[in-house]
């Protein structure tokens, strides 16, 4: 009797719960004046695996499906130093039948995803100086790794002007004739465009952000065939 009940019960979990592995991104805001509902509708825009929501009054919480869409999320609140970020990536359950109909939040999860985001907010707001962005996962020497390119890309994009930020918005990467064209609709030269991406190591920037996406999926394919 008691082998049927624990098959059935087993069969249960699978069918209310959805395993996947992803990336759980969770965000504290640094001060009053960074907004915590700006930053939920630009990374609504990204389509997050699991919408993002408040879990605390200072802080939102989500989930994304790919590295790519995860660094672009964590960078996007690295403008003027706006918010701690934690990335944990692992494994997320997520109720089958609320996912499908888009109705989940991580509150409703389970998964050590979700571990690792808390250790690495957690981390993110500690150090000397304070390390502002932090990645952890089951394999700690991988997710260090990373950790060190997150850190270094966070500055980059943190650093920024807004007159920088308004020339970088413009461009999307790898596309070639850009510049006049935001030149033209900033009212400035190419020239100017030209010295600004210099000036705002945008060109390194995109350079990096590839090679600690590929690491990223790396960590998420070697937790994958460990699970």
């Amino acid at each position: 009797m008691l082998p049927v009940l624990r098959r059935t019960l087993r069969w249960a979990l699978k069918v209310l719960r959805h395993n996947k592995r992803v990336f759980v991104l969770t965000f504290i805001q640094r001060s009053a004046q960074h907004s915590l509902t700006a930053l939920s509708d630009e990374l609504a825009k990204l389509n997050p695996r699991v919408a993002f929501a408040q879990t605390y009054p200072d802080e939102i919480q989500g989930a994304f499906d790919r590295a790519s869409d995860a660094l672009h999320a964590a960078l996007m609140a690295a403008r003027d130093n706006g918010f701690w970020v934690g990335i944990g990536i692992g494994e997320l359950n997520i109720p089958r039948f609320a996912g499908a109909l888009g109705a989940v939040s991580t509150t409703d999860c389970t998964g050590d995803a979700l571990e690792f985001s808390r250790l690495a907010i957690e981390e993110a707001q500690g150090g000397a100086p304070v390390r502002c962005i932090s990645i952890s996962a089951d394999n700690h020497h991988l997710a260090e790794l990373a950790t060190g390119s997150a850190r270094l890309l966070y500055r980059v994009c943190a650093d920024r002007t807004d007159a920088e930020w308004r020339v970088v918005n413009l461009l999307v990467p790898g596309v070639r004739g850009q510049q006049k064209a935001a030149a033209t609709a900033l009212g400035i030269t190419t020239q100017a465009v030209s010295r600004t991406l210099v000036r705002s190591l945008w060109h390194e920037e995109q350079a990096a952000r590839g090679a600690l996406i590929e690491l990223m999926t790396r960590i998420e394919r070697t937790h994958r065939r460990a699970a």
